[in-house]
């Protein structure tokens, strides 16, 4: 039966991760993310996540890249960062997308410079728009340990990479009460990892990433094109199952008649809460 704890928005992503059972996490430490990564760490080093491995890195460039490497060779991954840390990692974004690699990343969103400084908005993730990721947009404490779920089940079932955003600050350092499930519920939401069609194995040796002609070029990001869109159509889906699991909804996509407005305001996270409706999902960005 699920608990309700007092968890911020980084311990609630950190209980999400412990409940998907990940093999290879790695990851740089920067404000406002670094409790996710280090609440993590200390998960594997206290035998809560046995059969995972933690890879302590130089750069949020070189943590991406080593969960796509860990991703490449069959193995459920887990990274975060922040601010201009996901922009340092913007090379290798690209390079998950494309290959079509399931990785799961928490983004405490952060402004980008300049000015320096710690203030909320979605400089960071916006920036990384339109590289293909699905992106989730936590609202509350809750949704933050929910979508990293729900991100992994849909990242899986289209192959393709989630980064799941919370406000710094605003929900990454916010108290709650959280419903953190057994783990025995997380394991018949997501089940264990399938390797996906692109791999590395030297029994069955393949080239990944090589350069392509414009021909193979545009049918790929068409492909991933639709995969993006398979990705919504599934999340209404996926979103259901998820209240018939835990006993509430998430992932719900935000709707609303417009009639013949040439430009409609978006909102996403905390910074963007619905304030007629409390606890309004934001759902996907």
């Amino acid at each position: 039966m699920a608990k309700v704890r007092a968890l911020d928005g980084d311990a609630a992503v950190a209980e999400g991760v412990r409940l998907a059972r990940p093999q290879v996490v790695a990851a740089y430490p920067i404000t406002p993310q670094t409790p996710i990564v280090e609440r993590v760490a200390d998960f594997i080093a206290e035998g809560k996540l046995a059969d995972a491995r933690y890879i302590a890195v130089e750069s949020e460039h070189s943590a991406l890249s080593a969960v796509v490497g860990a991703a490449l060779v069959g193995t459920r991954v887990f990274t975060a960062t922040a601010g201009a840390g996901l922009a340092l990692m913007h090379e290798v974004v690209g390079v998950a997308a494309g290959n079509r690699l399931p990785i799961v990343m928490a983004v405490a969103n952060r402004a980008l410079p300049s000015p320096w400084s710690l203030q909320t908005d979605h400089s960071d993730s916006m920036a990384e728009r339109d590289m293909g990721w699905i992106q989730l947009y936590a609202e509350n404490c809750q949704e933050a340990l929910d979508f990293v779920l729900l991100g992994y089940r849909l990242a899986e079932a289209v192959r393709l990479p989630a980064m799941v955003c919370l406000d710094g600050f605003y929900v990454s350092h916010a108290t709650e009460a959280v419903s953190v499930p057994e783990q025995e519920e997380a394991d018949d939401f997501l089940p264990p990892y399938r390797r996906g069609p692109v791999f590395l194995d030297p029994d069955q040796p393949m080239t990944v990433n090589q350069l392509t002609s414009a021909a193979v070029f545009t049918e790929i990001k068409n492909q991933h094109k639709l995969a993006l869109d398979q990705a919504l159509a599934l999340l209404l889906k996926l979103g259901q199952e998820f209240g018939r699991h835990f006993g509430r909804s998430a992932g719900r996509p935000c709707h609303g008649e417009y009639g013949s407005a040439g430009a409609v305001p978006q909102k996403a996270g905390r910074t963007g809460q619905n304030r007629s409706r409390p606890g309004s999902g934001n759902g996907p960005g």
